[in-house]
């Protein structure tokens, strides 16, 4: 968007809708927020905003300050198949909600995920296994198991979510 005639040139913004219970509210993203990599459909948190009557649009507007986060969440998503980049990062496709969709996972976290195994064997022991990703656009900020895994040992199970959580 154009910035104002009146703001510096390095000032940007945009507009968006979230809906919370049933009601959209508009959301004027300042700055940094502006480039939010969050895309429609996605589910976001956002934090540190102002709140006002909006007189032109006839209801409460939100709108971001410095301090505001915009956090896009996946609830569970399942592993199909995933590659390493040639920065070292790991491109995990993931099935969420019957879409396929690529998230990355940044090279300072893959060896928590790998826990030194290679990223082929690693696969071959997912299987169907569904996980809980945090994520801020396609950047995976945390992933951990949605339901650990069915074993008998308890040392098992706890060595599991240790490798898991980012």
């Amino acid at each position: 968007m154009k910035p104002h005639a009146q703001w510096p040139a390095d000032r940007k913004f945009e507009n968006i809708k979230i809906m919370q219970d049933g009601i959209t509210r508009p959301v004027a993203l300042w700055n940094t927020a502006s480039t939010s990599p969050a895309k429609s459909g996605d589910r976001v948190t956002v934090t540190y905003v102002t709140v006002k009557d909006d007189k032109y649009l006839r209801q409460l507007a939100l709108g971001t300050t410095s301090q505001s986060t915009i956090t896009t969440t996946e609830v569970l998503s399942e592993i199909s198949g995933a590659e390493v980049d040639e920065q070292g990062n790991i491109l995990f496709m993931v099935l969420h909600q019957d879409d396929f969709r690529q998230l990355t996972l940044p090279l300072e976290k893959t060896d928590i995920f790998l826990a030194g195994a290679t990223l082929d064997s690693k696969l071959q022991t997912i299987g169907s296994t569904k996980y809980k990703f945090r994520v801020q656009g396609a950047i995976i900020k945390d992933m951990a198991l949605a339901v650990p895994p069915a074993t008998t040992s308890t040392n098992v199970k706890t060595k599991a979510k240790k490798s898991l959580c980012l």
